[in-house]
């Protein structure tokens, strides 16, 4: 990790990346079938340092975000598969508006990191429990629609699955009733 060793470094990193995507994307637009061919090996090295560094940044990220929200006693960790969960803790999430917008003023970077689940918490022994509209809880989990990229295809399987991606939120949608045969 001594390599992002700032959230500046990290999001650049990931906006090579994205660079990287795009190039690969528009190589594998083109007609020649040589470009194709390096384009296709290209984007499996890109998937497999995708793996190994995403989980790095996203560490890395959760630490200096936690060092600079300190200040305003917020908690940040980081856990799950892959570092793929991101959890605040402050007392300031025991009221909705707070969660909303921290939410909304870190959107972008959660997509672009690609973490799939936050968690907001008042107080650390708060269950996990998941935002429904029924009931306010004490704690909001949000999924978070990663970003189209090279290694994407999580969308595709939740749609095959039959899970909607809206605002940020994933939302299981019922099963389709099959055609009249």
């Amino acid at each position: 990790m001594k390599q992002y060793q700032s959230k500046d470094l990290v999001l650049a990193q990931v906006a090579l990346f994205q660079n990287y995507a795009k190039t690969i994307t528009d190589a594998e637009a083109r007609d020649n079938p040589a470009l194709k061919k390096k384009a296709a090996e290209a984007r499996r090295q890109l998937s497999q340092l995708q793996i190994r560094e995403f989980p790095k940044m996203r560490r890395a990220w959760a630490k200096a975000a936690g060092e600079t929200m300190w200040e305003n006693n917020v908690s940040v960790t980081v856990g799950g598969n892959a570092a793929q969960n991101l959890t605040f803790v402050a007392g300031m999430f025991a009221s909705n508006m707070p969660i909303k917008k921290t939410q909304e003023t870190l959107s972008v970077v959660l997509n672009e990191l690609r973490f799939k689940r936050v968690n907001y918490k008042w107080i650390p022994s708060a269950e996990s429990t998941r935002r429904t509209r029924s009931r306010v809880q004490l704690m909001a989990t949000f999924r978070v629609s990663p970003v189209k990229s090279v290694t994407t295809g999580a969308r595709a399987r939740r749609r095959a699955k039959g899970e909607a991606t809206t605002n940020g939120l994933t939302l299981a949608a019922r099963p389709r009733p099959e055609a009249p045969r």
